[in-house]
């Protein structure tokens, strides 16, 4: 306790009617003097033990009607220090009255409604956010949320909507299963202000607020309530790009990148097009750098999110090709420095920019990330022609970047070298003359056969890892040669059928594709030779089914290959893998094809009186049903209108039975559908 005369008028004048007493002890507080702050600091300190009452009403009196901003804004960091056990010689709240802590309360969110200062609103906001977290969870501060909940739907006051969210962004952090109990209500206000709200600010305060709603939900049932968000989220950023708002966009990254690392589950089922969004934005070489290396980072952070996880960019390999030239095109950002020649230390990195070295560091811990089975085929393709290239800087960057996938890639790298014949061009080669041989100098055909189970696995197994398009185009007319050769003996050819499908054609879709008129005329001719041995019809049905992957039927009724082939043994064997569930790519593109073939009304697909149609309409069914996992709105508003015209094409008893053979649900559904 003061007992000193002097200090005791003192406190009497800081404390008093007067206010300006109390403004000066402030304003020295933040003095440049060391002599005028030391006074203050003791005078401050001797109201915190004397008067701690008296000392935080006076502070929240100064930050609700000073006229300097410095001094609310230092009021604002005075009160938010002393009512929050930050440091608990400084925590006075436990030792106010309940009506010093009701009137201080209030006291701050009036202040929130009318402090205009941007800077000194963010103060208050951390005010509220850090007393709340410490006081609401037992019901210390009931008036908050209804507050809250008040200010974000002000729809014309986007400082007090902006400064809401935040605090719930900050509660969320603090106190999330404090704000379950209000989940319905605060996905509502989420999704108004990402999708209505004008303000730029505002739309970014919602997408803090709903991420770190998203990663505080220990429930995945309550975090998939808020996957019809994510959309909205995504385009808070692409609005703030399109408005060249770039500082906005960058700050909607980086929440975004918060959410790659904490929640990576919650971006599973709309992947595509959120990596592919910011694949585009660190392509577009018109963007601020800071921009486009916040996308990669996104990208990579999912990569490395591999524990909660798993899998998710290893699944998407066109992706990590996109992302693997970007970064190749970071490394070509470097200057030939004169000083660079002569370097020993200090000048070694002379000539290097930010984006050659974020682009080394990512190669880096890409590699880590998803390991060498994804990035080798990708590196292994990239390459030779940077290594090729007659600019000094690409093969440079092809050298440099081995050198920083060598790590993650290392034990793929080990493995290749212990089968060195497959991997190089010389020796394919030589297995392709061998097939050659056999047929150019008389041989008989065991040769080819003794031959083949060494060949055909080497040279499918080069085929994902070799570049030169020259030599894949080599190796597939080496595999065609092996299939002729091997033709007397059917069985044995059958029976590893499959294993060459699932191979080649997920790969090699393109190139295969000439070369079908040649394989297929061997393979189904033997197949009807074959029609009574159950096993070997069962391991080329196996083949066909891998065959889905690029939807190979359709590219083979639009094409003269069905002279070939008999299709009528293929179109049931491939609609019977339809729906595909397990590669959501390949099956947005595949019933995309499906719809493309029920609206050309393909004879070979109908099959002999519409035989086919009613799996047809199941496989429909399951995909609209789906949602906009299994195919595009547009594909799915194309399969609507089909259905509605296969309705009048069926027949009543068959369309009876093909609806009965629907799930509960899906029939719900496609009555709701078809009826609108």
């Amino acid at each position: 306790m003061a007992t000193d005369p002097t200090q005791l008028h003192q406190l009497s004048l800081l404390l008093g009617p007067d206010p300006t007493h109390f403004e000066t002890l402030i304003t020295h507080l933040m003095s440049s003097s060391n002599d005028q702050r030391s006074t203050a600091e003791f005078l401050f300190n001797l109201c915190k033990q004397t008067h701690p009452d008296s000392l935080l009403l006076r502070l929240t009196q100064l930050l609700s009607s000073s006229s300097v901003l410095d001094i609310r804004a230092m009021s604002a960091v005075l009160l938010r220090k002393h009512l929050t056990s930050a440091t608990e010689d400084s925590f006075l709240y436990p030792q106010l009255t309940e009506s010093t802590r009701s009137t201080i309360k209030n006291s701050l969110l009036s202040s929130l409604q009318h402090e205009t200062t941007k800077s000194i609103t963010r103060k208050i906001n951390d005010t509220i956010s850090e007393l709340a977290a410490s006081v609401l969870p037992d019901g210390g501060w009931q008036e908050l949320l209804p507050f809250m909940f008040q200010c974000v739907t002000a729809q014309n006051d986007h400082n007090l909507q902006e400064s809401a969210l935040l605090i719930f962004a900050r509660l969320a952090q603090y106190i999330g299963e404090a704000l379950i109990p209000h989940l319905a209500t605060l996905h509502g206000v989420f999704l108004n202000c990402l999708n209505n709200s004008t303000s730029g600010e505002v739309r970014i305060a919602a997408l803090n607020a709903t991420i770190n709603f998203i990663q505080c939900l220990t429930n995945n049932s309550d975090r998939e309530k808020f996957q019809d968000l994510l959309p909205l989220m995504m385009r808070t950023l692409t609005e703030a790009l399109n408005g060249n708002q770039e500082a906005t966009a960058q700050e909607a990254l980086e929440l975004l990148i918060e959410l790659a690392g904490g929640e990576p589950r919650f971006l599973r089922k709309q992947i595509v097009e959120v990596v592919g969004s910011m694949l585009q934005i660190a392509e577009a070489g018109r963007l601020e750098e800071g921009t486009r290396h916040l996308a990669i980072e996104f990208v990579i952070t999912l990569a490395e999110a591999r524990d909660r996880a798993p899998g998710m960019m290893r699944k998407l390999p066109q992706f990590v090709h996109r992302l693997f030239m970007v970064l190749m095109g970071m490394l070509l950002d470097i200057d030939d420095d004169p000083q660079w020649h002569g370097a020993e230390t200090e000048d070694e990195d002379s000539g290097e920019t930010s984006n050659y070295g974020f682009g080394q560091e990512c190669l880096d811990r890409l590699a880590i990330a998803i390991g060498g089975n994804t990035v080798v085929p990708v590196a292994s393709e990239v390459f030779p022609a940077f290594l090729t290239a007659p600019e000094w800087q690409k093969p440079h960057a092809a050298l440099i970047a081995l050198a920083q996938i060598a790590e993650g890639c290392s034990k793929t790298a080990k493995g290749d070298d212990k089968e060195p014949g497959p991997a190089m061009p010389e020796l394919l080669g030589s297995a392709k003359l061998a097939v050659e041989k056999d047929q150019s100098q008389g041989h008989n055909e065991s040769y080819v056969k003794q031959l083949s189970d060494y060949i055909v696995p080497a040279l499918v197994e080069a085929l994902h890892k070799e570049p030169e398009v020259e030599i894949c185009v080599s190796m597939l007319d080496s595999l065609t040669e092996c299939i002729q050769g091997l033709c007397s003996g059917s069985f044995p050819l059958l029976e590893n059928f499959p294993a060459c499908a699932r191979l080649i054609f997920p790969s090699f879709k393109y190139v295969c594709f000439g070369f079908f008129p040649s394989q297929w005329s061997v393979v189904f001719p033997l197949w009807e030779e074959e029609k009574d041995a159950v096993y070997v019809l069962e391991k080329v049905n196996i083949g066909l089914l891998d065959m889905h992957s690029f939807g190979a039927v359709w590219q083979l009724l639009s094409s003269g290959l069905a002279n070939w082939i008999n299709l009528s043994a293929i179109v049931p064997a491939w609609l019977s893998c339809l729906p595909i569930k397990s590669d959501l790519i390949e099956a947005k593109l595949v019933h995309d094809q499906l719809c493309s073939m029920v609206e050309r009304s393909d004879r070979e697909l109908f099959g002999s009186n519409n035989q086919y149609l009613p799996k047809i309409v199941l496989v429909f069914a399951e995909v609209i049903c789906a949602g906009k996992e299994l195919a595009t709105e547009q594909t799915a508003s194309r399969m609507i209108n089909l259905l509605r015209q296969l309705q009048q094409m069926l027949p009543p008893a068959t369309l009876a039975s093909t609806w009965s053979s629907l799930e509960p649900q899906q029939q719900l559904a496609l009555q709701s559908i078809l009826s609108s």
